[in-house]
């Protein structure tokens, strides 16, 4: 099934082919996608981690702490991710952007696609930084974890050896942790903006003129219709 064009909308981009892996002048390629989907579900399951911990937090139990553990590991792998993500858009090609989007709107994709990376990047480095200076560690699902120790990067599961855990505590720094809490905390709250910002653009470009920008990602879905007013009908004649 094929979605209906105004005029407007003919000069738009086509759809890259399914095999194709790499990006192309007229759409975003397989790895492409498979990383923006990847981000997507691991800002999903931090955003649903961290509310879990502060709600169960009150009883302390395991669970809670391995709660909090796979929200610091997802995180390291999230932040690797966003760079890995950004080490690919800066070596391929970049789709066009549909002849039919206003300049306004270009500049505006742009520099909200900068404010989530900016949000992301952020929020893993501080997170980090909360970590290495507060006495705790960043497990990775037992490969390694890091911490304030040397070598800082410690392959295997973490040790919580009491001669470990003191040495942790012996390397605090409160003022650089609790600075970083401050920034990994505004950064949340940013990063929640920018989505919600993203989601309003989403919602925008699943109508014509704007629709190709979505056709870019494999969207061949037909467009949203929530929260907007229907289309006027065509004319007999038009496609």
């Amino acid at each position: 099934m094929t979605l209906a064009s105004s005029p407007s909308e003919s000069s738009d981009v086509t759809t890259t082919p399914p095999s194709s892996w790499r990006n192309t002048r007229s759409a975003w390629g397989g790895i492409a996608r498979a990383l923006h989907l990847s981000v997507a579900a691991g800002v999903a399951f931090q955003l649903g981690s961290i509310l879990a911990f502060r709600v169960w937090h009150e009883a302390g139990t395991a669970t809670t702490w391995e709660i909090l553990n796979a929200h610091k590991a997802v995180g390291l792998g999230l932040l690797l991710l966003v760079l890995l993500r950004l080490g690919w858009r800066a070596t391929s090609i970049r789709p066009d952007d549909p002849p039919a989007l206003a300049t306004w709107d270009r500049r505006a994709s742009r520099r909200l696609e900068w404010a989530l990376y900016a949000c992301l990047i952020g929020l893993g480095f501080s997170g980090l930084v909360v970590e290495h200076f507060g006495g705790y560690y960043t497990p990775f699902f037992g490969l390694f974890y890091l911490d304030g120790l040397a070598p800082y990067l410690h392959l295997g599961e973490v040790s919580h050896a009491p001669h470990v855990e003191a040495a942790r505590k012996a390397v605090t720094v409160g003022w650089a942790r609790d600075g970083a809490i401050g920034l990994h905390v505004v950064g949340a709250f940013a990063l929640i903006a920018a989505i919600a910002a993203h989601t309003m653009h989403i919602r925008r470009h699943s109508q014509p003129p704007g629709r190709g920008l979505l056709r870019r990602m494999g969207m061949h879905h037909p467009p949203l219709t929530w929260g907007l007013p229907p289309e006027p009908p065509r004319e007999n004649g038009e496609n």
